[in-house]
């Protein structure tokens, strides 16, 4: 199932899609342009970067982050998202949460943290959406995020479509060669 929604879904494309809910899309680049896979450790149930999606605003105006949610989620625990600015290091992707001791890049990225409702990513900026999960079951998933946004006073919304499944305990993400 899940191995049919990727495929669905690569053919469906990224950010143009304004990921249901009747919203258009407008100026936020969700996610890397394709279709990706997270495939977390069989028994970790630690809070973890599951997903870190990058966002870049290629508008005019500014955007304000709104709501972050998971799409299709299975046996997963959702703490409330947070974003990163522009600097030099990133969230490591599926780090701990908060970033365990030596995780430089996370350590940084924690430190410049702001809360969803005072995020407002300028025009040309990349900013990092972090949303701390943990997973209850080697059957936790989900098919994609979703993301609703501001822009010049309307709501709009679009998806990345990273999908997330336990490592050896789906069809697309297994264990071994």
């Amino acid at each position: 199932m899940l191995a049919a929604m990727l495929a669905f879904t690569m053919a469906a494309g990224t950010t143009a899609c304004s990921g249901s809910k009747g919203l258009p899309a407008g100026s936020l680049s969700i996610g890397p342009g394709g279709e990706e896979l997270n495939c977390p450790s069989p028994g970790v149930r630690s809070t973890r970067a599951l997903p870190a999606v990058w966002v870049s605003n290629r508008g005019t105006s500014p955007i304000k982050i709104l709501e972050v949610e998971l799409i299709a989620p299975h046996d997963v625990e959702v703490d409330p998202a947070f974003l990163v600015p522009p600097g030099d290091l990133w969230y490591t992707v599926a780090g701990d949460v908060p970033p365990a001791q030596g995780d430089e890049m996370a350590a940084d990225a924690w430190s410049r943290k702001v809360a969803m409702d005072e995020a407002v990513i300028q025009p040309g900026e990349l900013w990092e959406i972090v949303v701390p999960m943990r997973t209850l079951s080697d059957e936790a998933s989900f098919e994609a995020t979703r993301i609703e946004y501001e822009e010049n006073g309307k709501r709009r919304a679009g998806q990345d479509h990273t999908a997330m499944a336990i490592d050896g305990h789906s069809e697309v993400c297994s264990i071994g060669p």
